[in-house]
Order: structure tokens, then sequence, then C-alpha cells
């Protein structure tokens, strides 16, 4: 777990000491937002997003935090019967931002 603040592109990320907080807060909006077997892709997909920024403003890790969000969502995709996500696809990103 991270313990000092960190930022990037200007934009700061959870204080250390609210990481555990966050976390817990977290979990809630997973649990809300966890994707099942009968998922649509453009649900998957919102619901990824979702979970993604979350994660992201958290940024838990000093370092690793991008790696550790894209397995993880790439092993709810599967989990859903979709392939893992292909990140150099910009229509990916177009689709994340879309519903940020």
């Amino acid at each position: 777990m991270r313990t000092v603040e960190i930022s990037k592109g200007g934009i700061l990320f959870a204080p250390s000491v609210q990481i555990k907080k966050a976390l817990e807060s977290f979990e809630k909006v997973l649990l809300q937002n966890l994707p099942n077997v009968k998922e649509s892709k453009s649900g998957l997909a919102r619901k990824l997003a979702i979970i993604h920024c979350e994660f992201n403003a958290i940024h838990p890790f000093r370092e690793g935090n991008g790696r550790t969000i894209r397995l993880f969502l790439d092993l709810m995709a599967v989990r859903c019967g979709f392939s893992v996500i292909d990140y150099g696809n910009k229509d990916v990103w177009d689709f994340v931002e879309y519903w940020i």
C-alpha cells in the first residue's frame, strides 16, 4: 500500500492516509457494478469503466496501478464470456471516456 502522496499529469490521487477507507468504499462500488455472465458488451463496458475510474482515483500503489486494474478488468471480461481487452485499440478508450 502506498505511504506517500503521488500525482500524474497534475492530478493528485487519494491521500495515502485515506487509501484504506477509499478501498473499502471501492469494494462497495465494485460489488454494485460486478458484471455477470449475462452482461451485454455495452453493459460490461459501462461497469468496467466505472470500476477502472474508481480504482484509478485511489491509486493504492506507487507502481503497477495500471497493470493491476487492466488485469482485473480482463479477468472480469473473460468471466463474462468476452475476450481480454485490447488496450491498444483506440475504440476501447473512446468507450471508457464515454462512460466517464
